[in-house]
């Protein structure tokens, strides 16, 4: 959950107001994100962050597309360098989604062929393919984020009720950002992450009854907010009914640039 500025710099007042002694543990859980402030249009062969364009790709590279030879949708592109947020530096990492049927919501195991996240160092990078959406800069801030009301962390502290509506809600739409803690629309997502990228079907509170639950749970806490797209208008598209895309990835393979092992959530209004 993204901060306002005004409320990121009253958060250690308010936690010790509402949360007492807890206050040092729940300021502790506060991490850095950087938001991706949508610019103006832009050009597609300069290795910046963007939404839209053309992907910059190692020449040869193939096209990424679903299981049954659909083509994916080239989204976004992030300069790692740029953005920090905690990613190797040095590379394009360029996200890609099933977008114009939007099939895959991350809740099937079977769901993993529907996105694709490809690194490629800036040097090897070359414009590739076509454009679906216009190339548009993202501008890259340094916000506060903490965890959703609902996480494990925090879903059982007492006064965090209080916090929460005193901390408010930031209203500042859309909420494109690398790192940190998700603007979570539904219902928190490490562990979705975990036991659909695991096998689980977790459509349905049969997937959470599963024997192999609890033996997968504790790694739900590995899961580290990649990338997190808002639907907009302006960038042309909507993610299901005014939703959000989230990618994940598990932070042993954000250490070693596995970008080839992320997770997708979409979540929608």
């Amino acid at each position: 959950m993204e901060l306002a500025a005004a409320a990121s710099a009253r958060l250690p007042d308010l936690a010790a107001t509402h949360l007492g002694p807890a206050a040092r543990t729940f300021l502790s859980l506060a991490s850095p994100s950087t938001r991706l402030r949508r610019g103006g249009p832009c050009g597609e062969a300069d290795p910046v962050s963007r939404l839209g364009g053309r992907p910059l790709l190692r020449r040869g590279s193939p096209w990424p597309a679903t299981a049954d030879g659909v083509p994916l949708t080239f989204v976004a592109q992030v300069d790692t360098a740029e953005v920090g947020a905690g990613l190797p530096p040095g590379l394009l990492l360029s996200f890609f989604y099933e977008a114009e049927g939007q099939e895959a919501w991350g809740f099937r195991p079977d769901d993993h062929p529907y996105w694709r996240v490809l690194a490629t160092p800036v040097a090897d990078a070359s414009p590739a393919g076509e454009a679906s959406f216009r190339p548009h800069r993202l501008v890259p801030e340094r916000v506060t984020t903490i965890p959703d009301r609902w996480e494990t962390e925090v879903e059982d502290l007492p006064g965090a009720d209080g916090l929460y509506d005193a901390l408010g809600h930031p209203g500042d739409y859309p909420r494109h950002r690398s790192g940190g803690w998700p603007d979570v629309v539904q219902n928190p997502m490490r562990l979705e992450c975990q036991l659909a990228s695991n096998g689980i079907y977790v459509g349905g509170p049969e997937g959470y009854r599963d024997p192999r639950v609890p033996s997968l749970s504790p790694g739900a806490a590995e899961w580290r907010l990649l990338l997190q797209l808002d639907t907009d208008e302006a960038a042309g598209w909507t993610w299901g009914d005014n939703g959000t895309l989230y990618y994940w990835i598990r932070a042993p393979d954000l250490a070693t640039a596995h970008f080839d092992h992320t997770w997708l959530i979409l979540q929608c209004y």
